[in-house]
């Protein structure tokens, strides 16, 4: 949170390299922190990821899908509307509802 709140954009490669941490509390915390940037650089390697993600099903993290499509939703604008549009038949209620509010 503090990196994407003092928007240091020199550290966006850094982060990109985190997104991909295993563990899992890094890899959202990077998410969180490039959404925040609002870095148009991350968008396709972050809606490549929610992807990834989703297609593993039963070993899925809904918590990493979540803080994805908000920072989606933040760095893409309207180009993230039909990602979103999508977004709202994943199987989590809290990543429907996070697309949700991303396309108000």
């Amino acid at each position: 949170r503090a990196i994407g709140a003092l928007k240091l954009t020199g550290m966006s490669a850094r982060l990109m390299t985190l997104v991909d941490a295993p563990a899992p509390a890094l890899r959202r915390a990077a998410v969180r922190a490039l959404g925040a940037l609002r870095d148009a650089e991350a968008y396709e390697h972050l809606v490549a990821l929610y992807q990834q993600d989703k297609a593993l099903q039963r070993r899925s993290d809904a918590a990493l899908r979540e803080d994805l499509v908000v920072a989606i939703g933040r760095i893409g604008g309207r180009r993230s509307m039909p990602f979103l549009v999508d977004a709202m038949a994943d199987p989590d209620l809290n990543v429907r509802l996070a697309a949700q509010r991303q396309l108000q």
